[in-house]
């Protein structure tokens, strides 16, 4: 016979009991502060990569070690240079400043940086102070003093520039070395920017 009760009550019995509000672990001190220390470490090693990859490929920059390019650049300035367009085979152009190594043994540990002034297939001259080349007077309103001595004529091979510092009589470059071209091989990059002292800021022409 049905028991109505009976039944009542045992599906009471097997209803199953609500389940309590779950409360979330409130985080520590200790655990903030490990999250942000990772959060802070993760940015840090980013930054790192991203500025060794720039060092790598795409810039650098360099303590300028003497006077040879005044007045365009003074010992102690820093600079920025250019560095991908010469790693994917950019070809220097006439005036522009490039950073490079050389296999002179005066100068061989060291980065140098002059101005580009002969091309490949270029005659390169100098009479009276004067720089000529292909024959005709070369402009150059980044010099404040002539050389001195005359610097007979060379014929710039392939693949290869002569370049002279702007402090035409107290620079050690191509009209004083025994070998007076730098291979294309040899160049760094072209220097874009000095940055340092502040008052000089400003792109290096």
């Amino acid at each position: 016979m049905f028991n109505l009760e009976e039944k009542l009550a045992e599906a009471t019995e097997n209803t199953p009991e609500p389940e309590k509000n779950l409360e979330l672990p409130n985080p520590t001190g200790q655990y903030i502060i490990w999250r942000f220390l990772k959060d802070v470490f993760s940015v840090i090693i980013l930054a790192v990569i991203i500025a060794l990859l720039l060092k790598t490929f795409v810039l650098d920059s360099r303590i300028i070690p003497t006077g040879s390019m005044i007045p365009t650049i003074n010992a102690g300035d820093r600079v920025i240079f250019l560095k991908l367009p010469y790693k994917l085979g950019k070809m220097p152009a006439r005036s522009d400043v490039m950073v490079f190594f050389s296999e002179e043994e005066l100068i061989k540990d060291d980065d140098i940086i002059k101005r580009v002034i002969g091309l490949p297939g270029d005659t390169v001259a100098i009479i009276d102070g004067v720089v000529y080349i292909n024959g005709e007077v070369l402009s150059e309103p980044y010099v404040n003093e002539r050389r001195k001595k005359d610097f007979a004529q060379v014929s710039v091979p392939a693949e290869c520039c002569f370049m002279m510092g702007d402090n035409r009589n107290h620079s050690y470059d191509s009209t004083m070395w025994e070998y007076p071209f730098v291979p294309f091989s040899a160049i760094k990059g072209r220097v874009w920017l000095r940055y340092w002292p502040i008052k000089h800021f400003g792109l290096v022409k």
